[in-house]
């Protein structure tokens, strides 16, 4: 047997074996041009939310670990302050991409003292309701 038809054996072998492996698998489509690889060597060590078993002192503690990226928490908000939480929308603080927009207008709230709707007239009792303040 020469050369040449063994090599083409061991293609075909290795093509058969590629193929036959990637039908219990799921396809993971290919790099993109705005991928980037990072290699296990370029892991930074002192980022305690990425760790490796080839970077580690003992990699036999990570048995079944290559690489480890631990999601970062999302760090909590402070509180808005009282001045402008009415001029902002509680949906709009839950977007991290963007600042929150202050709403153009408001509506202020007043408490008035009104005649109780159910009392007699002559007794005089109020009780105190919230209406939009005008003029404003």
């Amino acid at each position: 047997m020469n050369s040449g038809a063994a090599d083409n054996k061991s293609k075909a072998l290795l093509a058969f074996l590629r193929d036959t492996a990637g039908l219990r698998r799921t396809r993971i489509p290919a790099y993109g041009v705005t991928d980037t690889i990072l290699w296990f060597s370029e892991v930074p060590p002192e980022r305690p939310e990425c760790r490796s078993a080839f970077d580690a002192d003992s990699p036999a503690d990570f048995p079944d670990l290559w690489l480890e990226v631990r999601k970062k928490r999302m760090p909590s908000r402070p509180p808005v302050p009282g001045a402008v939480s009415d001029w902002v929308r509680p949906q709009d603080l839950d977007q991290a991409d963007r600042e929150p927009e202050l709403l153009p207008e408001i509506t202020v709230l007043v408490e008035r003292r009104v005649p109780h709707p159910n009392a007699p007239s002559d007794q005089g009792r109020t009780v105190s309701e919230r209406f939009p303040k005008c003029g404003v």
